[in-house]
């Protein structure tokens, strides 16, 4: 059977349209990803530059850094002050400040201040008495460095700023814990005697 030429177009035209029908969408998307990939490269934002996350350090906000000293010792930081009759010297006060020594890990520095009131009980037994009771009244100064000793802090005395009475300036002290929030000093003023006093926290 021969087919004419009427029939063969309308043949083709079928084929035609069979082809747009199945193979359309196939085409249309090849198409589409063609084009964007032809535009990625203009369109395609630029990469942000890498960020690294910050490092994140814990810290226990109770842990305190490790200095190899007792305890007990930690806890005698801070002011005192007490006062008694000392011989020769009458009514005496005594300030010390401990603190934590910033140069020296692990040790203290500590600050001294005597005042005397005038000898009363020595009075007629020397002549000029009364400049020498006003001598007496001057405060007298120390700065210390303190090491751990067992139980107690052991300064040494840097420096001194004044000159006693006795013309005997302390030359070391001891502080020990005491009952309750006290500590018991103990100082040495050189060839001289030297004293003991209990100092309460202030």
């Amino acid at each position: 059977m021969q087919i004419t030429d009427k029939q063969r177009k309308f043949l083709w035209i079928a084929a035609g349209i069979l082809a747009v029908v199945y193979l359309g969408p196939s085409l249309v998307n090849a198409v589409r990803m063609s084009i964007a990939r032809a535009m990625a490269p203009a369109y395609a934002p630029k990469p942000s530059p890498a960020h690294l996350a910050p490092q994140t350090v814990t810290v226990n906000a109770n842990s305190r850094p490790s200095t190899g000293i007792d305890p007990k010792l930690l806890k005698l930081i801070g002011n005192y002050t007490g006062g008694a009759v000392l011989a020769d010297r009458g009514f005496c006060r005594l300030s010390v400040q401990i603190k934590p020594n910033a140069d020296l890990p692990g040790e203290f520095t500590g600050y001294s201040t005597m005042s005397c009131g005038p000898n009363f009980l020595a009075r007629g037994r020397a002549a000029g008495q009364a400049a020498t009771n006003l001598a007496a009244l001057t405060p007298i100064s120390t700065s210390m460095t303190g090491t751990p000793a067992g139980s107690a802090i052991a300064f040494t005395v840097d420096k001194n700023f004044g000159i006693p009475i006795d013309g005997c300036p302390i030359s070391s002290m001891t502080v020990t814990p005491f009952a309750g929030s006290q500590i018991a000093a103990e100082w040495k003023a050189g060839s001289c005697h030297g004293g003991q006093l209990i100092l309460n926290r202030k």
